[in-house]
């Protein structure tokens, strides 16, 4: 037994030691992790100045230093759209912004959801679609579709050869980059509330961590199903992210 454990603390060294001499030690981690959340700050401080209505987050392995320069990984991007407000309910309606009501129903799976158009004005439904993005459902309500018309047009002319890279949700001209456009809802919608309350093994997440993770809200990303009972799904995924800003 004493054999076997003097055995794994010499390969914890030796492979501490490998780590380290290609670039995974906590020093260059910690340098990573500041530097794209420096970058992501800078993002939006000239996004501000130039009265571009979204927020840019950088996500995975670059801002948590979970890849090396030898593994040629992309660096992930969630825009935030601000201009539209994401209502869980009529009650949390928003006078003067585009709202964007959360619907399910018996069809439609866990942590999927529609969006529906309503009124900025009054609490009431948008009658007619306002662009190519926009559908009418057979209730006659005008449904955000996942299609993204409008951005597929614009990505493409960032483009010098026309051509867009996708993965998942993901639409970019680079393939250097991942880049997903989401809407923020500031409110928990009721199938990520199980986890403030399921069992926690070793005690993680930890208590402070939950509570952040309550404020940060949840972004609804545009990407279909397989069930989707229609040929162009209107679906969104909800997507449940959290960000340290230690």
């Amino acid at each position: 037994m004493d054999s076997d454990r003097e055995s794994e603390r010499l390969f914890s060294l030796r492979l501490s030691r490998v780590m380290g001499d290609i670039g995974v030690n906590s020093w260059v981690i910690a340098r990573r992790r500041r530097t794209h959340l420096q970058i992501e700050t800078i993002r939006n401080v000239y996004k501000v100045l130039k009265d571009v209505n979204d927020t840019d987050y950088i996500f995975g392995s670059q801002s948590e230093a979970t890849t090396t320069p030898g593994m040629d990984s992309d660096t992930d991007y969630l825009f935030s759209d601000n201009r539209e407000h994401v209502a869980l309910s009529w009650r949390d309606w928003q006078y003067g912004k585009p709202n964007l009501l959360v619907l399910k129903d018996e069809h439609t799976p866990p942590q999927v959801c529609y969006l529906q158009r309503l009124r900025s004005d009054c609490p009431l439904s948008v009658l007619h679609p306002k662009g190519p993005d926009d559908v009418l459902d057979e209730d006659g309500r005008v449904l955000l579709t996942n299609t993204m018309v409008q951005l597929q047009d614009f990505v493409q002319s960032l483009s010098e050869s026309g051509e867009i890279f996708r993965h998942g949700p993901s639409m970019t001209h680079d393939k250097n980059h991942d880049t997903v456009h989401a809407y923020h809802c500031g409110q928990l919608p009721d199938e990520c509330l199980f986890m403030f309350h399921r069992p926690r093994p070793g005690h993680w997440p930890r208590p402070d961590t939950l509570a952040r993770a309550r404020e940060t809200g949840v972004f609804l990303v545009p990407q279909g199903y397989t069930e989707s009972p229609t040929k162009k799904s209107r679906a969104c995924q909800i997507t449940k992210v959290t960000y340290n800003r230690k």
